[in-house]
């Protein structure tokens, strides 16, 4: 489990936006296609490299599936999302502020 999670967290750090995008598209279904999530684990480990690459990543694809994630895995947590919500909303406003409104609009609508 653990070197799972470390493969992950490095994949999503990677400089390669195809292996970034690779993570993601494994994550991507798992978060969606899950009803509900139990709130006692922690998931600020997946949940602060989403919002960096939210707020950092300059692959608007890799954007748009982070965001996907990111959009999964609050409905799957419902009110646990509370936690991690301020981080997302971070996240998403300073990459309104660098991108151009319409990039913004396209990827992060998975959020809303």
């Amino acid at each position: 489990h653990k070197q799972c999670e470390s493969d992950f967290q490095s994949m999503l750090a990677d400089k390669s936006w195809k292996v970034r995008k690779e993570a993601l598209d494994h994550l991507v279904p798992l978060a969606e296609n899950t009803l509900k999530i139990q709130p006692s684990n922690d998931f600020g480990a997946v949940v602060t490299p989403l919002c960096k690459i939210i707020s950092k990543d300059a692959n608007i694809v890799v954007v748009q599936l982070a965001a996907k994630s990111l959009g999964g895995i609050a409905k799957g947590l419902r009110k646990g999302y509370s936690n991690y919500a301020k981080e997302t909303v971070i996240a998403c406003l300073s990459k309104y502020k660098k991108e151009k409104s319409t990039d913004c609009d396209s990827a992060l609508i998975p959020l809303l």
